[in-house]
């Protein structure tokens, strides 16, 4: 995975361009790139439909969400030969990364390290002509990473200015961060919903209400609407606790301590299987069963639920990814629903799943 991804920081490097990239997780920005989110999801969604062929879920869902991830890259319109090979690119280095590293012709890990160059190359380009323009004044019309990153400054740290190595190798991470497990988990959402017609209703009705009350019938998704999607806030956690069967997060022990009659001493390293966490019989009944009613009375504590790891290694892009969902599965409850054609197959995960998207007929509130 090293080779692939590349990026090796120190505990300080770590949390500098942590620091340099906090703005992904803000309000400002999340509610500046909503109405690309939105629009993204209403036309890739209607297209789907009006496909006659079976899709491949998890591939067509992927350009989704990797969308929205470059227009947040860039902060600009992408032009749409550059997005098409840059998909195709981080998809093998992300191939690589899930496959045995054999480098010989033909195998997953060998296509996925000529990408990855490939990739980087297309990275030092961008950087190139961004800190141009930078120079000359010009501003890109939304904050986005690539900023971000160039616009390194900070006293407290001694080597304050990121190599373009340094800044590929983050980019790259985000890359493989950024659009596979929204793709992912939008589509085990909508799975699950699938197969338990009580909830899928529930969230539709939900959904249903938020369109009822708004001033006009022409009047499209805000922002500020997500708020009121408390039962599918509810269906994303769900998702998120049951989907992460392969989630591990590898940490430091910054002291030494004593667990179940075990001396773990301060510095070694351990994994932390969010599996076991996410399915204790203490915490959750029935931990295998989907109920995403369950979050009605859970007392959420520190620690019980970590989809997207916790403290300063926890993931930036954790509400950005939460919102691509929220807006995916309210114009799925209301528009759409799936027919899987290849039921025979393995869709859990979700590879080579075949589904047809149908558009519901209209309903009596117009929507």
């Amino acid at each position: 995975m090293k080779k692939l991804i590349g990026l090796t920081t120190s505990i300080e490097e770590d949390k500098y361009f942590r620091r340099l990239t906090a703005p992904v997780k803000s309000h400002g920005l999340l509610s500046d790139y909503f109405d690309y989110i939105d629009k993204t999801v209403r036309t890739t969604l209607e297209k789907y439909a009006t496909t006659e062929e079976p899709i491949e879920f998890l591939h067509k869902m992927h350009r989704l969400p990797f969308a929205v991830f470059m227009r947040l890259l860039i902060g600009d319109e992408v032009n749409q030969e550059l997005f098409d090979q840059m998909f195709e690119e981080i998809t093998a280095v992300i191939s690589g990364v899930h496959n045995l590293p054999i480098n010989l012709p033909g195998f997953a890990y060998h296509k996925g390290l000529k990408a990855r160059k490939v990739l980087g190359e297309r990275f030092q380009k961008l950087i190139d002509e961004r800190r141009e323009a930078m120079k000359d004044g010009k501003s890109m019309p939304r904050a986005n990473i690539i900023d971000m990153l160039l616009s390194n400054t900070n006293q407290d740290y001694e080597a304050n200015i990121l190599s373009d190595k340094k800044i590929i190798e983050i980019l790259v991470l985000f890359s493989f961060a950024g659009f596979e497990p929204v793709a992912l988990m939008a589509i085990k959402a909508i799975l699950h919903l699938q197969k338990h017609p009580h909830f899928l209703e529930k969230a539709k009705e939900e959904q249903e209400e938020i369109v009822k009350r708004r001033a006009s019938s022409n009047a499209g998704l805000s922002f500020d609407e997500i708020r009121q999607m408390t039962f599918v806030s509810k269906v994303i956690n769900e998702t998120l606790r049951i989907a992460t069967d392969q989630t591990v997060f590898l940490r430091d022990t910054s002291t030494t301590f004593n667990i179940n009659g075990y001396t773990i001493p301060k510095g070694w390293k351990f994994f932390a299987v969010v599996w076991n966490i996410h399915m204790n019989p203490d915490v959750y009944v029935q931990p295998k069963e989907f109920n995403p009613s369950r979050w009605d009375d859970i007392e959420t504590k520190p620690g019980i639920f970590l989809p997207f790891s916790m403290g300063p290694k926890s993931c930036p892009g954790s509400n950005l990814a939460k919102l691509q969902i929220s807006v995916i599965l309210h114009y799925y409850l209301l528009h759409y629903r799936v027919e899987q054609i290849n039921p025979e197959a393995r869709c859990y995960p979700p590879e080579n799943c075949l589904v047809k998207f149908k558009k519901l007929s209209l309903s009596s509130d117009g929507n």
